[in-house]
């Protein structure tokens, strides 16, 4: 059992107590004259307390906060993208892991949770699958989980949260004024600190593992991994979620009249997103539960999927000789995607529930195995009972695939 990290440590894990800049101080900001200014709006950021002495200890922690926290942003964009309205198909994207998609910033976040649990197999710990467990400590982790459509609030957060150290502190008016927006988006919502900041303990943990033990094969490596991924969220992730957010991308408003479509009423033509319960449920007897039968079914299946697809990835991230991404990738762009992209007709998207049997099914191999071919099975099943309901593009052939490609895995 890793020992997890004490309130206070979690709560500078991923707290950022400094949070946005005080509204007050930035509403005395002087707005007349860019000569006249003197910067006062910032955003602040911390560093993450350390727990354990022992750096390998401590890798393990920071490594699964940085799994839970990639898996939880990856739903997040997923269920923000299949928010979007068809006209924004573009913007959507197609599946090719890239940051100018919301799907493909969604998949080049599961790029990142498949590197970190990579790391945590090499460092000789268990994968990590599951999502934070909010419900323990939403006093104290400050990081909202939420399924919602898209919409100026949560992009704020996603800025927000991508965010590099330098670019949420005003230099000049017009730095005073986007902090000054985001600030009003987020409103007084728990705030979440910037990814990146978890990656800067994380490399330097990891550097000191490389030097004081011969774990890693090739530390350097890991340490240019790592430093690429951060980047990756601090460069390309939060210019793309900015772009949105302040409706400069033409993808959202066009190239020709760009507008603030964010201001526009949720029935407008132009507005980007249906208007999406948040945090649905496909398990029963939920408050949130989704109401239609038909919907819910089609919900459940799409549960069934993804649980499928973790159970894949928790394979290959305990035998590096499996090679599970062809089965990753046909359930997610076949099934899952066109699940998701049939739900919203019923008010809803995919819900990605939590597995209640938590996200750590089998600690071994061929149990893992014998979960994986179970869940696919009862896939299998309720697909083919309900195959005239399903999407026209439905690819039930992906799953009996699956299936067949894990049976090679016994042996």
């Amino acid at each position: 059992h890793r020992p997890r990290a004490t309130g206070v440590a979690r709560r500078e894990v991923f707290g950022g107590a400094a949070g946005l800049a005080a509204a007050g101080a930035l509403a005395a900001c002087n707005t007349g004259s860019e000569s006249r200014y003197r910067p006062s709006g910032t955003i602040g950021r911390q560093r993450i307390a350390r727990v354990f002495d022992d750096p390998v200890l401590e890798a393990g922690r920071l490594l699964k906060e940085a799994a839970e926290i990639e898996h939880d942003l990856m739903v997040q964009y997923l269920y923000a993208a299949f928010s979007l309205k068809p006209s924004f198909a573009e913007l959507v994207g197609y599946g090719a892991p890239e940051p100018t998609s919301v799907l493909g910033v969604a998949i080049q976040e599961m790029q990142h949770l498949r590197a970190v649990n990579s790391l945590l197999s090499e460092l000789g710990y268990a994968p990590v699958l599951s999502r934070h467990d909010f419900p323990e400590e939403v006093s104290i982790y400050p990081f909202q989980f939420r399924l919602e459509p898209m919409s100026r609030e949560s992009l704020a957060k996603y800025v927000y949260c991508e965010a590099p150290v330098d670019a949420l502190v005003a230099h000049n008016l017009q730095d005073e004024l986007f902090i000054r927006k985001l600030s009003a988006a987020i409103g007084d919502d728990p705030r979440p600190n910037h990814v990146g900041s978890l990656y800067d303990a994380v490399i330097d943990v990891v550097a000191e593992v490389g030097s004081s033990s011969d774990l890693l094969a090739n530390p350097d490596q890991w340490l240019a991994d790592l430093n690429a991924i951060k980047g990756e969220g601090e460069r390309d992730h939060y210019l793309f979620f900015r772009g949105l957010f302040e409706s400069t991308n033409p993808l959202l408003s066009g190239p020709d009249a760009q507008i603030d479509v964010w201001s526009l009423g949720k029935t407008h033509a132009h507005y980007p997103a249906l208007d999406l319960l948040s945090d649905p449920t496909a398990y029963p007897g939920n408050p949130r539960s989704i109401e239609d039968p038909s919907a819910r079914s089609l919900a459940w299946l799409g549960n069934l999927t993804y649980w499928l697809t973790l159970a894949v990835l928790d394979l290959g991230y305990r035998d590096r000789r499996l090679d599970t991404r062809p089965v990753v990738q046909g359930l997610m762009l076949g099934p899952l995607q066109s699940i998701a992209r049939a739900l919203p007709a019923h008010g809803v998207g995919l819900p990605f529930d939590p597995l209640s049997m938590s996200g750590h099914l089998c600690p071994s191999r061929s149990c893992g195995l014998r979960a994986a071919r179970r869940i696919g099975q009862e896939a299998l099943s309720l697909a083919r009972a309900e195959a005239a309901a399903l999407p026209a593009d439905f690819p039930i052939e992906a799953i009996e695939q699956a299936l067949a490609e894990i049976e090679t895995w016994r042996v």
